[in-house]
């Protein structure tokens, strides 16, 4: 269909040669053309759904007539240039959002240097997040800064932990929504890492780093994790709300998800009739609800609190960074913008006993979380209080990007500049040990590539040996080198290189 936004599966098209004949050219993989058909469909499908238009040319038209209007009362020609600045970077960033939705930002030609940087992400991705399952434990008081310390205990680990073939059942009820299907779908994990916008390469070597990359999330345990604590707030936000409900409550929080005062009073009726309270936990039925209308409110909004509480970068990042050269240079970091929006923002609007619980939480748990890295990679674990208070603060993620900025101060600045400094710590971040410079500036694709530059040709023209310094740069190009429980031989090895 010449000119049609269709695309993908939503074409009409008719492809007259038979299988057969081509068949060590097709790709098989139920999981990958799942994948193909999903990233194709969905977007254009809630964009139709929403707008009538997948392109959203009315709503783009309707914003430049408002401009339009505007410019006619203009005063000046300077206020006039101004608000067609302003009509032209609100298109921009409607567009880019749309596009970042339908999954084609930022996507020019296919050349070599664009499929570099992606392999290079999956290679990023391979051998630097062995360890982003223990960085994500403090995912689990999320949990409690959403729902609150006697909520998260009575209603979701209480439950777990002593009746779990019910809690199964109120879990398997979120799934169908698409909460806390991550071990199947690899969701948040090629999402932070940046590499779960495209699909596989045309060589060799391409295809083999996007398979790995795709399954990674389950050899580092991201993926069950991420599912796992998913489905613990699921289950614990459905018991509260209908909790709720019951004692004629309602949930404030509804609202902002789409549901109003009557649908949730509608909503407790289908419970009542299809549902039931078993061993504390409501199992809703909504499969069975007379009201299809209600049972897809319903699981939008279990759907789209559950990616709120429990962070996937969203739309939270600048387009840039979904642009190639912003995805190399910013890998990694979409997480901790989303976080700034989802945990610190929130949290300091919302002012409330649970905000507070949470914090001290999301602390509590990055402390651990600085712990277990240290026991992991064979380092000193700190007793001073300041420094495992820093630490927390820096591995929860609480401060956002102001974190992430503070960080790579104190990095490109010696340890001289930045909150460390001016509280009197001396140690430097444990994020920070093995990131370089030019890494913690230019992203771990251009940092490295300097880093490994520089490493090899100290290694070549010095008469000196390498340094410790040059071996661990090296050793970082390994996919799978910090695979938490891999982690000590590459270590062993690392120590007898430098022995040598």
């Amino acid at each position: 269909i010449s000119g049609t936004a269709l695309r993908g599966p939503l074409r009409n098209r008719v492809f007259q040669i038979d299988d057969d004949i081509i068949e060590e050219f097709l790709e098989n993989d139920i999981e990958i053309l799942g994948s193909r058909y999903l990233q194709n469909t969905a977007g254009d499908i809630e964009l139709t759904r929403k707008f009538d238009d997948v392109t959203m040319t009315a709503q783009i038209k309707e914003v430049g007539e408002w401009y339009q209007d505007k410019m006619l009362l203009a005063k000046t020609e300077k206020e006039s240039a101004k608000l067609q600045a302003q009509w032209d970077a609100d298109v921009r960033d409607i567009a880019g959002m749309r596009d970042r939705i339908r999954g084609v930002y930022g996507f020019g030609a296919d050349n070599v240097w664009t499929r570099i940087a992606r392999s290079s992400r999956d290679l990023n991705y391979l051998r630097l997040l062995g360890g982003v399952t223990v960085s994500s434990l403090p995912d689990i008081a999320r949990v409690v800064m959403a729902e609150g310390f006697a909520k998260t205990f009575s209603k979701g680990l209480i439950p777990l932990a002593s009746n779990l073939k019910t809690f199964k059942v109120a879990a398997n009820e979120a799934r169908r929504y698409g909460v806390g299907t991550d071990a199947l779908m690899s969701g948040k994990a090629e999402i932070i890492a940046d590499v779960g916008d495209y699909t596989q390469g045309g060589t060799m070597l391409e295809r083999g780093l996007r398979s790995a990359t795709s399954k990674f999330g389950k050899v580092n345990f991201l993926d069950h994790w991420t599912a796992g604590i998913k489905q613990l707030h699921a289950v614990t936000m459905q018991t509260s709300i209908f909790d709720g409900l019951s004692k004629g409550k309602f949930d404030k929080r509804l609202e902002r998800l789409g549901i109003d005062e009557q649908s949730a009073k509608d909503m407790w009726k289908q419970v009542q009739k299809h549902g039931r309270k078993q061993d504390g936990v409501w199992i809703t039925n909504a499969k069975n609800w007379d009201r299809p209308d209600l049972e897809q409110m319903w699981g939008v909004a279990l759907r789209k609190e559950s990616d709120r509480v429990i962070v996937i970068p969203g739309q939270e990042k600048p387009l840039f960074m979904s642009s190639e050269l912003g995805k190399t240079i910013g890998q990694f970091r979409s997480f901790i913008l989303s976080a700034t929006q989802r945990v610190l923002i929130a949290g300091l609007q919302n002012q409330d006993h649970n905000a507070l619980g949470g914090f001290v939480s999301l602390v509590g748990m990055g402390t651990f979380t600085y712990f277990l890295k240290q026991k992991i990679a064979g380092r000193e674990v700190s007793d001073d209080i300041p420094t495992l208070l820093a630490e927390g603060i820096d591995r929860s993620g609480v401060l956002g990007s102001l974190g992430e900025i503070n960080n790579t101060l104190e990095k490109i600045s010696g340890n001289s500049l930045g909150l460390r400094p001016l509280t009197g710590i001396s140690a430097y971040a444990s994020k920070q040990v093995s990131r370089t410079v030019s890494e913690s500036i230019l992203g771990p694709s251009f940092g490295s590539l300097l880093s490994t530059t520089i490493a090899a040709s100290n290694s070549i023209t010095s008469k000196e040996p390498m340094t410790e310094s040059d071996v661990r740069t090296l050793r970082r190009l390994i996919p799978l080198q910090n695979l938490f429980y891999t982690r000590w031989a590459f270590d062993k090895a690392e120590k007898a290189v430098n022995d040598l």
